[in-house]
């Protein structure tokens, strides 16, 4: 059946089951029906579990030092967050659903939105063939989910992780949503928070049918046009189209010490590292940041120790992606923001407001070594991505890292270091 024949938008959401797991998985068969878990930076909470994982009753986001002793009773194999490796497997997966379909967007590092029904197609079949193919050619096991709108794509790709015979689960029929509507949770609908779920369950509203059959007046007037356009989606009215690229406002990256931090000095090091990264990542978007802002705390959780958080910003005369600059003004922000005598456990960069690179802002004071330094920050990225991470770097980085992160039990990065890769005997 041609997907033309059904004379409606079209969308498939492509999603990959239990991904930093199945990444795991992928060089290590051994791990397979084995319940598996990776937990986030500085190994403290849960981020991915495999489905053995998941009917042990290990829960996503919690805490590793709670279910310790179910890990080793269990024989749970754990790892840490190896995002290199992560993010090398999803750039593969994502260029596979590109050749099967051009007019697509990357929702997350695991997720991706197709339009087919520009496709003279027959929908299902090419789905399961988009399912073949990325497990053959990557062994990536995807979920895939058709619907008519984004919205009811996103819970017909909820649906097809439970069935377990196709991993395809189609609600382009009328008569398939008004079953699957009677039955669904509204706080599982995409775009509903937990605040909005919790108002309505208080209005008596529990399942998305009865969502759908709330007169719309009381639904604009309670929740705004944002529920009436998601009300819509889930009638099969399409409102949400595809976005090719996210606009992006901010860029932040901060991770917490894998141990207490109390001097200037290795808090100046994070900072410069955090504010490497994040100019990288603004110079690959080809943006730039009008500000930046600096924030440190100690630990939300160690109540025998005084608490302290504090953040400052500094609006840019001149927009910038420049590592030297945003470093030197971070650092200017830290000292001003440290008080001695504090465990820190978090701090963190953020690039702000930004633009389009090429967008000109003349000033009068503008310095005339931006050339200069636009030469050697292409220089920083070319020598990088040729010789490989931080093979050149800012001395304020550090060589020690002694704060870094907690990784003990990250597996190697298989596919983008040589020094790391897999050993056939």
């Amino acid at each position: 059946m041609l997907s033309t024949r059904f004379n409606q938008t079209c969308f498939a959401l492509v999603d990959c089951n239990n991904f930093f797991v199945s990444c795991e998985r992928i060089f290590n068969p051994r791990l397979i029906n084995k319940p598996t878990i990776v937990l986030s930076s500085n190994d403290g909470c849960v981020v991915a579990r495999s489905n053995e994982a998941k009917l042990l009753g290990i829960k996503m986001g919690q805490p590793y030092f709670q279910i310790e002793k179910l890990c080793r009773q269990n024989h749970v194999h754990i790892f840490s967050s190896n995002f290199e490796l992560y993010g090398d497997i999803s750039k593969r997966v994502m260029t596979t659903l590109f050749d099967f379909c051009l007019d697509s967007e990357i929702y997350s590092i695991d997720e991706a939105f197709l339009r087919l029904d520009k496709m003279s197609i027959n929908v299902v079949e090419y789905a399961k063939k988009i399912k073949e193919t990325i497990w053959k050619n990557i062994g990536i096991p995807v979920s895939i989910g058709i619907a008519p709108t984004k919205t009811l794509a996103k819970m017909a790709s909820h649906l097809a992780k439970q069935n377990l015979t196709s991993g395809i689960y189609d609600l382009r029929s009328e008569n398939a949503r008004e079953i699957i509507l009677q039955t669904f949770p509204v706080e599982e609908i995409w775009g509903i928070g937990k605040q909005t779920a919790t108002q309505l369950h208080y209005s008596k509203i529990h399942m998305t049918s009865q969502l759908c059959a709330t007169p719309s007046t009381y639904l604009k007037k309670r929740f705004g046009v944002m529920m009436m356009r998601i009300i819509n989606e889930l009638n099969g009215i399409s409102c949400l189209s595809l976005e090719e690229v996210h606009s992006v406002k901010n860029i932040m990256c901060s991770r917490s010490f894998g141990k207490p931090v109390t001097t200037l000095s290795d808090l100046l090091e994070a900072v410069s590292t955090y504010c490497a990264n994040a100019c990288k990542k603004a110079r690959l978007q080809k943006i730039k940041a009008q500000g930046i802002c600096v924030y440190l705390r100690t630990s939300l959780f160690n109540k025998t120790k005084p608490f302290y958080s504090a953040s400052d910003q500094k609006i840019l005369l001149l927009p910038s992606n420049d590592t030297v600059l945003i470093t030197t003004i971070a650092h200017d922000l830290l000292k001003k923001l440290f008080k001695s005598n504090y465990d820190y456990q978090k701090v963190g960069v953020i690039l702000l407001n930004l633009i389009d690179e090429n967008i000109k802002q003349n000033d009068l004071f503008e310095n005339k070594n931006n050339d200069d330094n636009k030469i050697l920050m292409n220089l920083l990225d070319v020598m990088n991505e040729q010789w490989g991470k931080k093979s050149l770097f800012l001395a304020a980085e550090g060589t020690q890292k002694l704060w870094s992160v907690k990784s003990a039990r990250r597996s190697p990065r298989y596919t983008t270091q040589w020094n790391e890769l897999l050993l056939v005997l």
